[in-house]
């Protein structure tokens, strides 16, 4: 049996996922990676293998609408059935913003998933869809273990004075800093 990790890139209309297993202690070796796109009206999933080329594909019926919990049961469940003696035992998640509590990846729990949850004010257009991916993928898979990594992460590393702007205290602490994206690339 070969023990996999998925990492988990859940949108607003797409999930992206790449499927790794450890080759050596400090090396991981892709199998795979994929997406799902137009989840709210075309559905489709794509695979391919290390050298990008696709392996497999499969559309649903037009017109149809799929969650992020049957997106991610369809990703693992496709991953085990057609990589030999594969077991996906752990998932990684991209998450835009950790907060001021989350400095570095995180195991997740339901109080995490509420923490980050309540983040969602901040960061709109991706932090909802990336703590749904999570929840959708415990509800789905229950017992998973799962990591969030947050693209702010980075950033929190800067001192103090630059992540603040110039705006008064009680603005300040009502959340508003630099909190920076993109940090899991810049740290790549």
């Amino acid at each position: 049996m070969t023990n996999a990790i998925i990492v988990v890139n859940a949108g607003s209309t797409s999930l992206k996922f790449a499927a790794y297993t450890g080759e050596t202690a400090n090396k991981l070796g892709l199998i795979c990676r994929g997406q799902i796109d137009s989840m709210k009206d075309d559905p489709h999933f794509v695979a391919k293998n290390p050298d990008g080329k696709p392996v497999d594909a499969h559309e649903w019926d037009d017109g149809q609408s799929i969650d992020h919990k049957t997106a991610l049961h369809f990703v693992i469940t496709w991953l085990e059935r057609n990589i030999p003696d594969l077991k996906v035992v752990a998932a990684g998640h991209r998450v835009v913003l950790g907060g001021t509590r989350f400095k570095a990846p995180v195991l997740i729990d339901d109080d995490v998933l509420t923490y980050l949850d309540s983040l969602v004010v901040m960061e709109p257009s991706h932090q909802p869809y990336n703590v749904r991916g999570a929840r959708a993928l415990a509800e789905a898979f229950p017992g998973l273990t799962q990591v969030a990594c947050f693209d702010s992460s980075f950033h929190r590393t800067m001192p103090e004075v630059a992540q603040m702007y110039a705006l008064p205290k009680d603005v300040r602490d009502a959340g508003v800093r630099h909190w920076g994206y993109h940090g899991i690339s810049y740290d790549y």
